[in-house]
């Protein structure tokens, strides 16, 4: 009869979860609610389920498939039968922590980001971005990535001028993701990597108004943490002095940063004027630790002077960054001050002439002393450009190499390319050549058996001329004595048919030679005739 089994929802790499304490009036105001859970500065409302709740599908947890997967489908529907039997109260509780959540903090521009167009350009150009970060739709998912492709924090690849870092691409992503208030403070306070934290430093000063800026990094600005912003790892910087010229340059590297309003810049001054006192002084503060206990009384740094104050709570979940909350003349309460801007004792200012010099005097040593810090920082800058540009020459002297040996490379598999083609030809040749060979002996075994055929041909039509000739070898030797009795009565029909014509050309001879006689004669009689009778003569007449 015992709570129900409590289920842990699946938290991406460094997010871990744990049970929010406290009793029905206890400090989290939670109400002693087991039902909500706190990760990291940020609490999520998670259902209870029972025992007989199915699993969350491992395949698709950060993203359901109720329609295609029976594993997604199962644990929504038992999800709603949970959600069914809760308390009104514990929904709307539920309800509201939601839509806390879901309200975005408000950006100067959303559509360049305060980046440079051509820098904005290059990174929307980023294979990482548009194969990688394009997929990821959580915060909590572009922080994996920050924690496992991330190793700089500057814009550029190394090598490149042009090709934007993974680091400035997974900045960019979160900024089209819009950070929440409880998203954003994670990123400020995330303990597993320097560069989680850096990453949420720039989102506030690329992004946000400057009014918040010293309410988000102002409790980090004596954090003692080291890290290396460049692949030189024997360089180290504080995440104090990172901030202290993220906060005071107008350039991060080689990108323009958005310009402070003049007022804003002297509310930081106040505090950075003397940041090298205040550093030391938290040195020396963590070395008297029991002097800063809740209760006792110290001095405070508020509005550019020291005010006296009760310290109320001391939060030292960071080894290198201790904080305060205290209680300013009883009515002021203030929280996350860091360290070195309290004492135990009342800090006097400085003596400052109140005559004319005096103050013209004040301001060229505060003018002297920013070029100083400026001088140190540029200083730095060229010890990191100079390294950078030596590191740079080795890797281009390592391209060259590489360069060579590729192009060596090239060459050996052109060669070995032409020597296949060669093989290659060769091959088609013999091929070829195989090919021309099986043609022929088709071409001449389709002769052949032409001429077989025509000799087949050939033979049959001899044996046939042959055959017929036998046969009418056969049928004249067969039909011979009748041939030779029709031959003799043909010639005796030819002599006689002869002897008839011979006989009428004698009877016409004879004939025509009487006529010709009897015409003859009966010319001679009458020429006779003629000459006998007088001639008449042949005269006309005139008239």
């Amino acid at each position: 009869g015992g709570m129900p089994m409590m289920w842990m929802p699946q938290v991406p790499f460094g997010f871990p979860m744990m049970q929010v304490q406290g009793g029905k009036d206890g400090g989290d105001g939670d109400g002693g609610n087991p039902m909500m859970q706190r990760g990291n500065g940020m609490r999520t409302g998670v259902p209870a389920v029972s025992r007989d709740m199915p699993p969350r599908c491992s395949m698709h947890n950060s993203k359901p498939q109720p329609y295609t997967c029976l594993h997604c489908r199962n644990y929504r529907n038992a999800s709603k039968a949970v959600e069914m039997t809760r308390l009104p109260a514990e929904v709307d509780v539920l309800e509201k922590r939601k839509e806390k959540q879901r309200v975005a903090l408000e950006l100067t521009n959303t559509g360049t980001f305060n980046f440079p167009p051509s820098f904005r350009d290059a990174l929307l150009k980023c294979r990482f971005l548009k194969n990688d970060l394009s997929k990821k739709e959580t915060v909590e998912e572009v922080v994996d990535e920050i924690y496992l492709h991330c190793d700089y924090v500057e814009p550029f690849v190394p090598s490149s001028a042009s090709d934007p870092s993974n680091f400035f691409a997974c900045l960019y992503r979160l900024f089209v993701l819009r950070c929440t208030e409880e998203e954003l403070q994670i990123l400020l306070d995330h303990p597993d990597s320097p560069f989680i934290r850096v990453a949420g430093f720039l989102y506030v000063r690329f992004g946000l108004d400057p009014d918040c800026f010293w309410d988000y990094l102002g409790r980090n600005i004596l954090d003692e943490t080291e890290f290396s912003p460049t692949l030189d790892r024997k360089k180290k910087y504080s995440i104090s002095e990172f901030l202290e010229r993220l906060l005071t340059r107008d350039k991060f590297y080689d990108i323009k940063l958005p310009p402070l309003p003049r007022y804003v810049r002297d509310k930081i001054n106040v505090f950075l004027r003397d940041i090298e006192s205040h550093r030391d002084r938290q040195k020396k503060n963590k070395k008297r630790m029991d002097k800063f206990r809740p209760g006792s009384d110290a001095w405070v740094l508020f509005g550019g002077a020291w005010k006296k104050c009760v310290i109320q709570k001391i939060d030292d979940d960071y080894n290198e960054r201790i904080l305060c909350d205290v209680k300013i003349d009883g009515k002021i309460e203030k929280s996350d001050i860091p360290l070195g801007f309290v004492n135990t004792e009342k800090v006097e200012p400085k003596s400052r002439s109140r005559s004319r010099e005096g103050k013209e005097r004040e301001k060229e040593r505060e003018k002297e002393r920013e070029k100083e810090r400026e001088a140190e920082l540029e200083r730095r800058d060229a010890e990191r450009a100079r390294h950078r540009d030596r590191e740079s020459r080795e890797q281009d002297r390592g391209r060259d190499r590489e360069r060579r040996e590729e192009r060596v490379k090239d060459k050996d598999r052109k060669e070995d390319r032409k020597e296949d083609r060669r093989d290659d030809r060769r091959e088609d040749r013999r091929d070829d050549r195989k090919e021309d060979r099986k043609e022929d002996r088709k071409e001449d075994r389709k002769e052949d058996r032409r001429e077989e055929r025509k000799e087949e041909r050939r033979e049959k039509e001899d044996k046939e001329k042959d055959r017929k000739k036998k046969k009418s070898r056969r049928s004249e030797s067969r039909s011979r004595p009748r041939k030779a009795k029709e031959s003799r009565s043909r010639s005796k029909a030819k002599r006689s048919r002869s002897r008839s014509r011979v006989k009428k050309k004698k009877a016409r001879s004879v004939s025509k030679d009487r006529k010709s006689r009897s015409r003859g004669r009966r010319a001679k009689s009458s020429l006779s005739r003629s000459a006998s009778r007088p001639k008449k003569s042949k005269v006309r007449d005139s008239s």
